[in-house]
């Protein structure tokens, strides 16, 4: 059992508390992947690929990129979860967002 299963069973704020422990773990992560990320892609800059001799920094590029778009998007949906509260798919509700727009035209 994980902890987004117990989080989406509770209520009130100790499941605030909980996703939000959760999306500032998943921040930390993709912080973590482009601080080590860069550190990798500058050191790739010694290394070269044979017969090209391209540097393996190539391979290292989008691991910090992909670190900073998964913290954006868990800082994204821990503002989201602040201001609209952290609904689930068994909730039934919809996107607030969503909700709003007229999709007759």
């Amino acid at each position: 059992m994980n902890l987004s299963a117990i989080a989406e069973s509770l209520t009130g704020p100790l499941r605030y508390a909980i996703e939000t422990f959760n999306r500032v773990v998943v921040i930390g992560v993709g912080l973590c992947m482009v601080y080590f990320g860069f550190i990798n892609f500058l050191e790739g800059f010694h290394a070269y690929r044979m017969p090209s001799l391209t540097p393996l920094a190539s391979f290292y590029a989008p691991i910090p990129v992909a670190g900073a778009l998964v913290a954006l998007f868990a800082f994204e949906q821990l503002i989201n979860g602040w201001l609209h509260g952290f609904a689930s798919a068994e909730d039934g509700r919809t996107d607030s967002m969503l909700a709003e727009y007229d999709t007759s035209i």
